[in-house]
């Protein structure tokens, strides 16, 4: 096993979390739930640091990857640019969702102005992830690639 291969077992855990994150977040709006608020921030909290781990493990596997000649660097260097603004997205949003836990921590209730933030968060985290997602998918699988190319 190498840095790919844990690369390509790990990505998929903040593109499906954070996006787990944001049904839950909205679950919690649409419910005015307390508890469900705060599990969504957990979740993005923990999403944060997978989206980290992915963003190393992506460092090591471009590494690997682009010594492969039939792979193209050029879009090798589109999924890291684009995996460098959704990592940090990720880790703005669990920063702001960990000083959400700690602020509003027991019976005090998080400021609406608060949710409004954690949840555009959330949605530019979302869209950047599954952005990076599907770049990284075109590295490897020209059948996305022609598919985009005919739509």
């Amino acid at each position: 096993m190498n840095w790919s291969h844990v690369h390509l077992m790990l990505n998929h855990i903040p593109v499906l979390g954070v996006f787990f994150g944001l049904l839950l977040l909205l679950a919690a709006k649409l419910r005015k739930s307390e508890e469900l608020d705060k599990a969504s921030l957990v979740v993005f909290v923990l999403m944060g640091a997978a989206a980290g781990l992915v963003y190393f493990t992506g460092e090591q596997a471009e590494v690997a990857v682009t010594q492969i000649p039939e792979i193209s660097k050029t879009l090798v260097l589109q999924h890291d640019d684009a995996a460098f603004y959704a990592v940090t997205s990720a880790c703005i949003l669990g920063g702001v969702a960990l000083l959400g836990l700690f602020l509003f921590r027991g019976t005090r209730s998080a400021p609406r102005w608060f949710g409004v933030v954690v949840l555009l968060l959330a949605l530019l985290t979302t869209g950047l992830v599954v952005w990076t997602a599907n770049l990284g998918g075109y590295i490897r699988h020209p059948e996305i690639r022609s598919a985009a190319n005919h739509n």
